[in-house]
């Protein structure tokens, strides 16, 4: 079968790999799309080590299950679904307490186990989520990065009428606000780029008054200086929740949290099962719909660096359409 591979820093290649072996408690899924984002870029760059090269990429996939194996519900079979790429060891501390977002053992797809951009793929048959079969294909990409936000709502323990914030107005911050609206809440937007702040607006979050603190900040885009400046927008006795996850060390105004009496969480993807579940309840919402809508065609895999390039910069999320593949080679170098 045919995958897109890292094979040098910023250079990828439509080459042709083994097909996976179905296991018992595994599923085989037909990739039919693959959302990027900022840890793929971390691996498409070379920041981040992968265990060997070439090296199947991506990580935020759906598809259509084509076969499974022993112990699993046939029904599956035909079905389209998501796949959480997250697979915790089940065994360990961290999972015997359901939280395994903090499992050492985590087979992470695309990360340190190959990833989704190939033509199929092998999860365990509880990491395939069943979503109904009209789902376009943007959608079946946002599911993922939905479930980091989810699971960072759900760690925030925000409450009826709190004011919150969100640092970063990128694909995780647009993934925030779809969580936070949904759940009841108008978030504000901190954001640079006013593009980016633009699309928040529309599914119901607000632009930033420089006159606000908040009760709960949400900071999402890990660059230098984003978690001084969620510090100085929570309210006194605050919450800030980090997700962002900076290339290098920044400081954090410690001074400040004292005085101030604030709470700092670090929030880091989600918990099995019940954050992905409960993205998956919210992605049929019409606002997530619209967003999905909004993301326009995906790239082909032959343009696969070309769809990391437009990851750095688009407002909502840059995708790849898996429908069709490439001839191997036929795919634009980008060095």
């Amino acid at each position: 079968m045919k995958a897109v591979c890292l094979t040098a820093p910023r250079r990828v290649v439509v080459m042709d790999v083994p097909e996976p072996d179905v296991g018992p408690g595994e599923v085989l899924v037909q990739v039919r799309a693959v959302g990027l984002c900022g840890s793929d870029l971390t691996v498409f760059d070379g920041d981040k080590a992968v265990p060997a090269t070439p090296w199947v990429l991506g990580h935020e996939c759906g598809g259509t299950v084509v076969s499974v194996g022993a112990g699993v519900d046939a029904s599956l079979v035909g079905r389209t679904v998501v796949v959480e790429p997250n697979v915790p060891c089940r065994s360990c501390g961290a999972c015997r307490e359901s939280r395994t977002s903090l499992c050492p053992h985590r087979r992470i797809l695309g990360m340190n186990v190959p990833g989704v951009l190939a033509e199929r793929v092998v999860v365990p048959g509880d990491h395939a989520w069943p979503v109904p079969d009209d789902w376009p294909p943007q959608l079946l990409a946002l599911v993922e990065p939905l479930a980091v936000a989810v699971a960072a709502v759900r760690r925030a323990g925000l409450v009826g009428g709190e004011d919150v914030a969100v640092v970063g107005g990128g694909a995780l911050g647009l993934q925030l606000c779809l969580a936070l609206v949904a759940a009841g809440h108008s978030p504000s937007v901190v954001d640079l780029d006013p593009a980016r702040v633009a699309a928040a607006e529309t599914i119901g979050a607000r632009a930033h008054d420089d006159t606000r603190r908040y009760d709960v900040v949400l900071e999402t885009a890990g660059a230098p200086g984003a978690v001084a400046g969620a510090v100085e927008l929570a309210k006194p006795g605050g919450r800030v929740v980090l997700m962002g996850l900076p290339p290098r060390p920044v400081e954090l105004p410690v001074s400040e949290v004292v005085r101030r009496g604030l709470v700092v969480l670090g929030s880091i993807i989600y918990d099995h099962p019940q954050d992905f579940r409960q993205a998956v309840r919210l992605a049929g919402a019409a606002e997530v719909r619209a967003v999905a809508a909004g993301l326009g065609a995906g790239r082909s895999p032959g343009e696969a660096a070309l769809a990391f390039e437009q990851a750095r910069s688009r407002p909502t999320k840059s995708w790849v359409d898996c429908s069709s593949w490439s001839a191997p080679g036929d795919e634009p170098d980008r060095e």
